[in-house]
């Protein structure tokens, strides 16, 4: 099959205007719709009016082919899970779970900022992302992500469920997270 960027380009066009008809919806209208849902917080899935156990098969799928090592398939059914439904934080980890055994650890590194920013109530997708940005050399993102959990940390007036989610563990991980990329500074 010939994977030109020409070719996809219809792939795509033709799937979203099958997708469209399937679902029933109006492709002169959906524009606006789409541009509706977004600006009041909605979905790109409620504006679709795809039902969120709909989402919730692409999110099990992605995770069942994550679980059988089938990267490249957990990859795309996590990508249409975060598409549809872009503040939830469990298809964020689930695709950076999947690029990170991809080796993708920089777009890794992203989707779990996106999680952690999303939910802002656990510490645990910053640390990854510090980890994923650290395996891919990007020491920059890795110190700017331990400069914010430093403050998120040291602030008082942190929401409750953050604050609860630092376990003994973090310590020790950011740590020795930190102490790697401060070797590699030192490094001449």
């Amino acid at each position: 099959m010939n994977s030109s960027p020409e070719t996809t380009d219809a792939v795509v066009e033709q799937g979203f205007a099958a997708a469209v008809e399937h679902l029933g919806l109006d492709p002169t209208t959906l524009p606006m719709r789409l541009a509706q849902t977004m600006a009041t917080g909605g979905t790109f899935g409620q504006a679709l009016k795809v039902s969120a156990a709909y989402i919730e098969a692409f999110y099990e799928l992605g995770r069942v082919k994550l679980q059988a090592n089938a990267l490249d398939e957990a990859v795309a059914m996590f990508r249409m899970a975060c598409m549809l439904d872009h503040w939830n934080k469990k298809h964020w980890l689930g695709l950076g779970r999947a690029l990170r055994k991809l080796g993708q650890t920089n777009a890794a590194g992203q989707c779990f900022c996106f999680a952690f920013a999303v939910a802002r109530d656990d510490f645990a997708p910053l640390l990854q992302a510090i980890g994923c940005f650290t395996l891919a050399g990007e020491d920059a993102a890795a110190r700017e992500l331990v400069g914010v959990v430093d403050t998120l940390r040291r602030a008082g007036n942190l929401p409750e469920a953050l604050r609860a989610s630092w376990q003994d563990g973090d310590a020790v991980t950011l740590e020795a997270l930190r102490s790697k990329l401060s070797k590699r500074s030192a490094r001449p």
